[in-house]
């Protein structure tokens, strides 16, 4: 019986990490090599968003320079190819009115990396 509830716990807590589909939780992962990020809290709590890469042509270009990457048979950018907010500068971020979400500023790339 502890042991149930011990796991019924953990996975309470685990719903409260990131969004669900279909009862089970979604996990982002971030493109950039080197990059761990694969939830949607860091250890300390704190939110991490995911963005997906821009329709803009010249602009998704200019993330892929970025990040140092080509697309090729190795990498392919599509719907689940996503970047983490941490390879982003506080400016280039907007709140939304009621604060609960972020999202990027027209033409930002990101510019924070390991290397």
């Amino acid at each position: 019986m502890q042991n149930e509830k011990g796991l019924g716990a953990t996975r309470a807590k685990t719903r409260l990490v990131g969004p669900r589909k279909n009862g089970h939780l979604m996990h982002a992962n971030c493109c950039i090599p080197n990059c761990t990020k694969k939830l949607y809290r860091t250890e300390n709590g704190k939110k991490i968003s995911y963005f997906k890469f821009p329709d803009d042509v010249n602009l998704k270009k200019r993330w892929l320079h970025a990040i140092r990457r080509d697309e090729g048979k190795e990498f392919t950018v599509n719907q689940n190819t996503k970047i983490c907010s941490h390879h982003f500068i506080l400016e280039d971020f907007v709140k939304s009115i009621g604060g609960q979400r972020i999202y990027l500023r027209e033409g930002v790339v990101p510019s924070r990396f390991s290397w």
